[in-house]
């Protein structure tokens, strides 16, 4: 991270977006601590569209989790003497039965 310049630079903003590039913010500091990043419009995009793809991984992930669990306990309370769901039963309950 070298682009590190004191917010006082953007009286001359045109100088500091130049510093701007797509793979480096510009980090903007106020009383000599980091508190801006200034970043391209592609790169925001790009970081956006990560995040997304994160959140949407971690969706699935839960829904496997708790797949898992319903299944676990399924399996728990058969061996108790209840009754055992079949996969398709779980799958309907947890809203899968597409």
């Amino acid at each position: 991270m070298s682009n590190i310049v004191p917010i006082s630079e953007l009286k001359s903003y045109t100088v500091a977006l130049k510093k701007v590039t797509s793979n480096e913010p510009l980090i903007l500091t106020k009383n000599g601590y980091g508190e801006y990043a200034v970043l391209s419009l592609d790169k925001y995009e790009t970081m956006q569209n990560e995040i997304q793809s994160l959140k949407d991984e971690l969706r699935k992930t839960n829904g496997l989790l708790r797949y898992y669990r319903e299944t676990e306990r399924s399996v728990i309370d058969k061996m108790n003497g209840k009754k055992m769901y079949s996969i398709d039963e779980v799958a309907k309950e947890l809203g899968w039965d597409e």
